[in-house]
């Protein structure tokens, strides 16, 4: 699959998962693991977050970008969306404690490999859009999570409402919410 293909569909991995979760979940008589939910609203958290400071951003096809996003959690990630992907799909997969470890352990690392794939090809586009502020920004931010070496950068988030953080990220938070519903229902009715 070419990078723009796997861009374009990058919701497919939760899609699957999702379900594979639940039937998990269905057959399973182990206990919930309610601490884990931790996980997940700490990554509903920095989605909000990132949502304030990304700008106009939208679910495109294809990776694009109108700002180079380098306030608020950008400047200790290039990608705090992809990391609370992770945090909420993992917290989630935790949470629903549906399968052996193992099996939940192959199950997240496929999603990590998964948005290292998609973080690679953003990446590569940004880079192509913004040449040496996207260069001097990639060697100052860790792609992941760390501390920023050098001045802040960037806008502050004071323009942005929750209403417009919302409107760019609720759909993603609905999304974690309900998935973490579905896995109680499941388990409660099992």
């Amino acid at each position: 699959m070419t990078a723009n293909r796997w861009f374009a569909a990058r919701g497919w991995i939760l899609a699957v998962a999702l379900p594979v979760i639940l039937i998990a979940r269905a057959i399973s008589n182990a206990p919930l693991r309610p601490p884990w939910l931790l996980l997940v609203v700490a990554g509903i958290i920095l989605r909000g977050w990132a949502g304030a400071h990304l700008g106009t951003h939208g679910n495109a096809a294809r990776a694009q970008a109108p700002d180079l996003a380098t306030s608020g959690p950008y400047r200790f990630s290039r990608n705090p969306l992809y990391l609370s992907n992770t945090f909420v799909s993992t917290g989630i997969i935790l949470y629903a404690n549906a399968s052996v470890l193992w099996i939940s352990i192959l199950l997240i690392l496929a999603i990590l490999l998964h948005h290292v794939i998609l973080v690679r090809h953003e990446e590569s586009v940004l880079a192509g859009i913004f040449g040496d502020r996207y260069d001097a920004y990639r060697h100052a931010v860790p792609r992941w999570i760390g501390f920023r070496c050098g001045e802040k950068q960037g806008r502050d988030a004071g323009g942005y409402s929750l209403r417009s953080m919302l409107v760019r990220q609720g759909r993603n938070i609905a999304y974690a919410l309900a998935s973490v519903l579905s896995v109680w229902v499941v388990a409660k009715w099992s």
